[in-house]
């Protein structure tokens, strides 16, 4: 009773309290790691819809959302009843990873969401971020297939967890720590107006798709077949950058044909922000469809649910924490069928 006082206390004192206030306090009770304050010195105090209002009675439109989380803007009123909703229910909040019937009725409408025959094999991992997600994808790709190694992309961010971190291509925020994932090797990624080749259009789109596959077949090419490829189907941080459809289909086409596992992490893109569910049923069947694709997506409209959706099945219990057994020497699991041959 005595610390809730305290706090009820404390939140009165500070009702009238401006922005160096806040960031004076901000700094005291946090660590260095903050980053936003530093590029915004602000205190948010009232949000709605796309506005943000400061402790100094300042308006702002929002364009962070959140980090790209909140589709909906903020406090969006069915987004509140749904919340409301749930909490007076009595429906348990936090179960770990065992069932409820909302928690059954979200995995069955979420699944229900993927495009053709992936509804028929896919299951969905619900982990605590996106970050998560990634991991869970590397350790079953790398488990599923026997082998270590991974191949990212320039320019692509998929978090900042330790795997995460290593797979992600902005160089900042690695500086700082020793010891990245080994075995993370990254080729360059398309664009249109700052080609990583020099060259630009069609032209360049075609030499790095070359540029790919030949570092896949070429067996002088120094690099091994990888365990995964991880890419954005539209890149976030990279500059709102999205994948070629020709390059995606050929990227998916070699892994299939190898038998690596393509994961697509739709970071900031996922929840139909591109005009479709997922970013990457625009390059259609030949690049999302097949059993071996692993697809995660995070950035929810309520909160900052995120989830990964595997849609091969790599043995029992949960990807995060119980992983299956160590497949057959052949890099798959013998109660799995291989990869599609060459089409």
């Amino acid at each position: 009773m005595t610390d809730k006082v305290r706090i009820d206390t404390l939140g009165a004192d500070l009702l009238d309290a401006n922005n160096d206030t806040f960031l004076a306090r901000q700094a005291e009770f946090e660590s260095n790691v903050r980053s936003y304050p530093r590029k915004l010195p602000l205190a948010i105090t009232k949000a709605e819809g796309v506005w943000l209002t400061d402790a100094d009675n300042k308006q702002y439109l929002d364009c962070l959302a959140g980090a790209g989380t909140l589709a909906l803007g903020h406090n969006h009123p069915d987004v509140l009843q749904s919340i409301q909703s749930v909490i007076t229910s009595g429906l348990p909040l936090h179960t770990l990873d065992l069932t409820t019937p909302l928690k059954d009725r979200f995995s069955e409408y979420l699944l229900s969401l993927l495009p053709g025959e992936g509804k028929e094999y896919c299951l969905q991992f619900t982990g605590p971020s996106g970050a998560d997600a990634v991991e869970a994808a590397l350790k079953l790709a790398k488990k599923y297939t026997g082998r270590s190694s991974v191949i990212s992309f320039s320019g692509g961010y998929h978090g900042m967890t330790h795997g995460a971190l290593s797979v992600t291509g902005n160089l900042s925020p690695k500086a700082a720590v020793n010891g990245m994932m080994p075995e993370v090797q990254f080729m360059p990624y398309p664009h249109q107006y700052r080609c990583p080749l020099g060259i630009g259009g069609e032209a360049g789109v075609k030499a790095l798709t070359y540029y790919f596959e030949n570092l896949i077949n070429d067996v002088e090419s120094g690099v091994r077949k990888p365990a995964a490829v991880i890419l954005e189907a539209v890149q976030g941080e990279g500059g709102v950058n999205p994948a070629p459809v020709e390059w995606l289909q050929r990227i998916r086409k070699v892994t299939q044909e190898h038998g690596i596992l393509l994961i697509i992490d739709e970071v900031q893109a996922g929840f139909a922000r591109t005009g479709k569910f997922f970013a990457f049923e625009h390059a259609g069947h030949r690049a999302g469809h097949y059993r071996d694709v692993e697809s995660r997506w995070r950035r929810s409209a309520a909160g900052r649910s995120r989830y990964q959706k595997a849609v091969r099945r790599l043995g029992t219990g949960s990807p995060y924490r119980h992983l299956p057994r160590q497949p057959a020497g052949d890099g798959h699991r013998p109660d799995h069928p291989a990869p599609p041959e060459r089409q």
